[in-house]
């Protein structure tokens, strides 16, 4: 099956901006082949760098708050240390005190019951009597007050916290963490004002010059991936069933007469081109011509790095 209804082809690319800005540069010109990655164009990236400039600051300002605070919490968990063990020290005491005065406590009560039992046979005098039962009293009242300060005691041996700075800790935090998403937007907000090469490419067309104002979606150039040339032929539906996936295919170049390029069938199309068409034929006269209608083929190259270009006009022979 033959086709001079054939031509060279390619993923075009169309580069557009996302933004809207001053052309400040145009680093390519048509015909150029770039690298993926490499600038293409540039627009005024003066006011998104002062509003990077200006997270970084914040940011920078957050995390020297959040130093500051750090040092104020080790200071305190210091302070808290030292406080916590002199209470313990305290508390330690208060118990031993305690201990005491209520063995004392015990020793006067138990004199004071013996002093009742004798003072009724007078085998001690008043005097002592009274003397017995006021120690007693005083050592009940010792108890009491060696009580209230075990009680303070323990009350400041409780450990002490910095809760409240630790909130502020993670306060701070979740204001860093969104001082730095701020930052990575406006920095990606930047980044769309340096147009780049989406592919290892070439450039076709370029339709405009630095200085010019750029709008969102208006294309700026057209390239295309030498990866991506391929033939697309258009095959009479008469020689279509002849046509199998993966067969062979010469290809003639008008451009290169005498040399011949192979190829191979990779995909086969499941409408007619007239299906396609702008315009439809509804033939309202009645009269009806039979014309042969062609069906799209593509064509992949059996040598990618064959130097055609897209659009040039090629015939080929499917074996």
């Amino acid at each position: 099956t033959q086709s001079n209804d054939a031509r060279v082809a390619a993923d075009m690319i169309t580069v557009s901006s996302e933004r809207a800005g001053r052309i400040v540069a145009l680093n390519v010109t048509e015909g150029q082949v770039v690298a993926v990655g490499e600038l293409l164009v540039q627009l005024d990236d003066a006011t998104a760098t002062v509003a990077v400039a200006e997270s970084q600051a914040a940011l920078e300002k957050l995390r020297a708050e959040r130093a500051t605070l750090q040092s104020r919490i080790g200071q305190q968990r210091e302070a808290v240390a030292a406080q916590n063990a002199m209470a313990a020290s305290r508390l330690h005491s208060a118990q031993a005190s305690l201990a005491v005065q209520k063995t004392r406590m015990d020793l006067a009560r138990h004199n004071a019951e013996r002093a009742d039992a004798l003072i009724p046979d007078q085998v001690i005098s008043v005097q002592s009597w009274d003397q017995i039962k006021n120690q007693r009293l005083a050592a009940e009242e010792s108890t009491h007050e060696a009580e209230a300060q075990l009680a303070v005691a323990q009350a400041q041996a409780e450990a002490k916290s910095i809760d409240v700075l630790d909130h502020e800790l993670g306060e701070m935090d979740a204001a860093i963490a969104q001082a730095e998403a701020a930052l990575a937007q406006r920095r990606l907000e930047r980044s769309k004002l340096s147009l780049l090469s989406p592919v290892a490419g070439v450039i076709d067309e370029t339709f405009v010059n630095a200085g010019e104002y750029a709008v969102p979606g208006r294309r700026l150039l057209m390239m295309h991936d030498p990866r991506t040339i391929r033939v697309e032929a258009n095959v009479k539906e008469t020689g279509i069933d002849s046509v199998k996936l993966g067969a062979p295919v010469q290809i003639h170049v008008d451009a290169y007469s005498g040399q011949t390029f192979t190829g191979h069938v990779s995909a086969l199309g499941q409408a007619a081109t007239s299906q396609f068409a702008l315009i439809p034929n509804p033939n309202p006269s009645g009269n009806f011509t039979k014309i042969t209608q062609r069906l799209p083929i593509r064509v992949d190259l059996d040598q990618p790095e064959s130097g055609l270009r897209p659009g040039m006009m090629v015939e080929i022979a499917i074996e």
